[in-house]
C-alpha cells in the first residue's frame, strides 16, 4: 500500500491520485478545466503521460462517498471522457461502482475502482520509478562513509580525536552494511 485507502475528504482524494501519477512519471494536476466541443468542463485529475509515443491521457472522477457510484455517474463521465479526448478514465472512489455501473463500463476505456485498487494497479511503477530510487539515492550519501576504500574519508578519519574515531567505527559497522543493501534499490 501507498497511501491511507481511505481519505478522510475528497481532497485527499483528489491530492492522492494526483500524487501517485506524478510518482510514477506522470504530469497530473487536480481542479483541472478542459474544452470540450459544449464548453469547458471541471475535472478532478488530468494526467498525461509524456513518456508514452502519443502522450496518453487520463482523467479521473474521485468520489470519496459512502455508497457505492451509480451508473448515472458512469454515464456523465462517459460524456466527459468522449467530448474531452481522454485515452483512459478511472472513477477512483471509497466504495467502487454499484454493479449497473460496472457492467456499463465492460468493454470501455473507463475503469471503476477503489483507491487501495488504484494504488495496487501502479505499486509495481511506483516502486521502480518512485520508492526504489528515492531510498537508493538516501543511502548512496552516508554509503560514501562507510564503503571499504575511500581516501577522502580515510583523511578525515584519521583528523578524528580517538574516542570519535571509535564512535565512526562502531558507527560503520553497525550500519555500514545497511547502507549497502539500501543502495542497491538505486
Amino acid at each position: 500500500m501507498i497511501d491511507d485507502p481511505l481519505p478522510k475528504n475528497w481532497r485527499g482524494l483528489q491530492t492522492g491520485v494526483q500524487q501517485i501519477f506524478r510518482n510514477v512519471g506522470l504530469l497530473a494536476d487536480v481542479e483541472v478545466d478542459l474544452g470540450t466541443p459544449r464548453g469547458s468542463v471541471n475535472v478532478d485529475v488530468h494526467a498525461i503521460d509524456v513518456r508514452s509515443v502519443d502522450k496518453i491521457r487520463y482523467i479521473v472522477e474521485c468520489k470519496n462517498w459512502g455508497s457505492a457510484v451509480p451508473q448515472s455517474v458512469v454515464h456523465s463521465f462517459t460524456t466527459v471522457m468522449h467530448e474531452t479526448g481522454a485515452n483512459i478514465g478511472f472513477i477512483i472512489s471509497k466504495r467502487g461502482l454499484q454493479q449497473g455501473a460496472k457492467r456499463y463500463t465492460q468493454n470501455t476505456n473507463i475503469v471503476g475502482m477503489t483507491y487501495l485498487e488504484f494504488q495496487q494497479r501502479y505499486f509495481e511503477a511506483w516502486w521502480k520509478r518512485y520508492f526504489c530510487p528515492r531510498i537508493g539515492d538516501a543511502a548512496d550519501n552516508p554509503l560514501r562513509y562507510t564503503e571499504e576504500f575511500n581516501s577522502v574519508r580515510d583523511s578525515a578519519y584519521e583528523k578524528l580525536s580517538a574516542q570519535d574515531q571509535e564512535k565512526f567505527d562502531r558507527l560503520r559497522q553497525e550500519n555500514g552494511g545497511s547502507l549497502m543493501i539500501l543502495s542497491m534499490f538505486n
